[in-house]
């Protein structure tokens, strides 16, 4: 098999040329392999594993390591042959034995043989010629088998074999260590009676007690100096989460851990390599860390049913220092990324994706912690995590924040307003200016400040909602065929006039005949959102007028109004119209139509786009 120069590997991989009859006490001569593995997926006694395929040995094998692992039930048959490493060094085999090899829905017995620890045996096993004889594979399908394209279910399954421990449905524990809460020296117990359950929420709640209970999570007690309530959350399924309100009971007298908490800039900066995406979730991943006997009692909680001492549940002040600084998060200078219950994976290709994807595994599985396997995804093109959408192109906005940022109502109140500046903040990088566009609606946070929503505070809000408007418009028209035909040739750089910082502040008018009617064309120079409304009853200053009206009726008024030197425009009634409304109008030189450009333009894309209708 052909390789390329210089692309040597670190590790040297089994590769076996066979000189003779191993049974016959002959060499079988292992030589050192560069280059690219090539894996395949097969099953090996209802097994599904990834194993690497080389036609560069005679023979198939494993590490004593894996067969250990998947496959001691197989007896062993001894063998008198002896295995050479590339550089000439013997290796000699524990045995051999004989497997059940599925490949593309056919089946065949190959001989497998264990090998102890000689040449750095990679974990995955090595089909060599043998198997490539018996499935009927030549040299030339070996592109065919080079980096294949693996469903996410056959990743899945692959995975959840090779680690079953991390892939149960049991709740895991980490192993590593017991955590200690530490109180302060003036600390004094808080006792909190149970609190009341909707009688709706009731079944629920017991059931996920029972739960806790049937996991060890929960233990009940007759007697405790610290009680704490519990808040049942309703998820997403319909199933309850039974959290500790801690803020009223132990945060009060617990040491503060400050953890620092990476932004979020700095986390996606990892995953500038990255490709493909896998997301591993941790099975409720507070409740896996256990506390020293002397701190359960601290965290007690008390229910509709008594009193109950816990493992560790959500609400408790330090569990972040000790989930992030301790056992799961070993190996942070690798780019994986760690952060809460979730872990995100990936890397420049498939093989390195691979290798750090086994690696976490391993660790998680070493440590004692499980995943919920339904939530757990792999080697995805794109992945939302922590709010946003990513992929190989960088980070983009989630469309469901967005479409909660898009359908929010005006604020009524301190807390509403908290609410949403807490939302459209989460997107402040991807909003130019954002800042200076939020300053009123900061401005009614301040010490002292009386509510009262304002036209100022109206249009901070609607400028927010409007803020991609400009990009959609871009993307849909790109994918317009008519539209990017009609489009019309690039204009000569002029000294354009600022954009507002408000929507609906400049507005430029301008008059179109198409269609064997007149209509009035409004822009609006921030959002450039457009109106346009036919003239029914002709092209006179009232009509303009009316239909003016009618558009600012339902945006309010602008502060400044652009239009050319058309009569309708250039009217006494139309200049009245602007003073009494407190709006100034510009009006642009004669034979200069470029000055109302907003307008120009919109007019001869409105045509254009009736032109391609047609």
């Amino acid at each position: 098999m052909c390789r390329k120069k210089g692309d040597a590997r670190a590790s040297h991989y089994l590769a076996a040329e066979l000189a003779g009859d191993v049974e016959g006490n002959k060499n079988v001569i292992i030589l050192n392999v560069n280059g690219s593995p090539l894996f395949v997926v097969v099953t090996l006694n209802r097994l599904s594993i990834e194993c690497e395929v080389d036609s560069g040995s005679a023979v198939s094998a494993m590490s004593n390591t894996f067969y250990t692992a998947y496959f001691k039930h197989q007896a062993l048959s001894r063998i008198n042959g002896s295995l050479r490493c590339y550089d000439g060094s013997p290796i000699t085999p524990r045995g051999s034995c004989s497997l059940s090899v599925t490949y593309r829905g056919r089946t065949k017995q190959i001989k497998f043989y264990i090998i102890d620890n000689g040449c750095h045996v990679q974990p995955a096993p090595i089909l060599g010629r043998d198997f490539m004889s018996e499935f009927n594979l030549g040299i030339s399908e070996m592109k065919y088998i080079d980096n294949p394209v693996i469903e996410e279910t056959s990743v899945a399954k692959i995975l959840m074999n090779k680690f079953p421990a991390v892939f149960s449905n049991k709740l895991g524990k980490l192993n590593k260590f017991k955590v200690q809460l530490q109180l302060k020296p003036d600390a004094k117990p808080i006792f909190f009676k149970p609190r009341p359950v909707p009688f709706a929420l009731k079944p629920k709640v017991d059931e996920a007690l029972d739960k806790l209970i049937e996991t060890g999570i929960l233990k009940s007690v007759n007697y405790s100096d610290y009680a704490t309530p519990i808040t049942p959350v309703l998820k997403s399924d319909g199933t309850v989460r039974v959290c500790g309100d801690y803020s009223v009971t132990l945060n009060k007298v617990l040491h503060i851990d400050r953890y620092p908490l990476p932004r979020i800039e700095e986390l996606f900066a990892r995953l500038h390599e990255g490709k493909e995406f896998s997301k591993l979730d941790l099975s409720m991943a507070y409740m896996q860390l256990e506390l020293t006997e002397d701190s359960q009692p601290l965290t007690c909680i008390n229910t509709h049913r008594g009193l109950s001492n816990l493992r560790l549940v959500l609400g408790y002040r330090r569990r972040l220092r000790y989930f992030k600084n301790n056992g799961t998060n070993s190996g942070r200078h690798r780019r994986n990324m760690y952060i809460l219950d979730d872990i995100l994976i990936s890397g420049p290709n498939k093989d390195t994706h691979r290798k750090r994807l086994n690696e976490v595994l391993n660790r998680l599985q070493e440590a004692g912690l499980t995943l919920q396997k339904e939530k757990c995804v792999f080697f995805q093109k794109s992945i939302e995590y922590l709010g946003f959408v990513i992929d190989k192109d960088g980070l983009h906005t989630s469309p469901g924040k967005v479409k909660a940022i898009k359908e929010a109502e005006p604020p009524k109140n301190v807390s509403q307003l908290k609410s949403f500046l807490g939302l459209v903040n989460y997107y402040r990088s991807f909003v130019p200016r954002m800042s200076t566009i939020l300053g009123p609606l900061h401005d009614l946070l301040k010490m002292g400040a009386k509510w009262m929503w304002s036209e100022a505070h109206q249009s901070a809000f609607e400028t927010v909602l409007v803020a991609r408007i400009d990009a959609d418009i871009e993307s849909a028209v790109g994918a317009c065929g008519a539209c990017t035909a009609l489009r019309p040739p690039g204009p000569r750089a002029t000294r354009a006039l600022a954009v507002p910082a408000r929507p609906w502040e400049r507005v430029h008018l301008d008059m179109l005949s198409v269609a064997g009617g007149t209509h009035l064309v409004v822009v609006d120079a921030h959002s450039k959102w457009v109106e346009w409304a036919p003239l029914a009853d002709g092209a006179g200053t009232e009509p303009v007028l009316r239909r003016l009206s009618e558009m600012l009726g339902r945006f309010g008024l602008p502060r400044t109004i652009v239009t050319d030197n058309a009569t309708p425009f250039t009217s006494a009634r139309f200049r009245r119209y602007c003073e009494v409304n407190d709006i100034k109008h510009v009006t642009i030189p004669p034979y200069h139509p470029a000055s109302n450009g907003q307008a120009e333009i919109t007019v001869k894309l409105i045509k254009n786009v009736n032109v391609g209708n047609e």
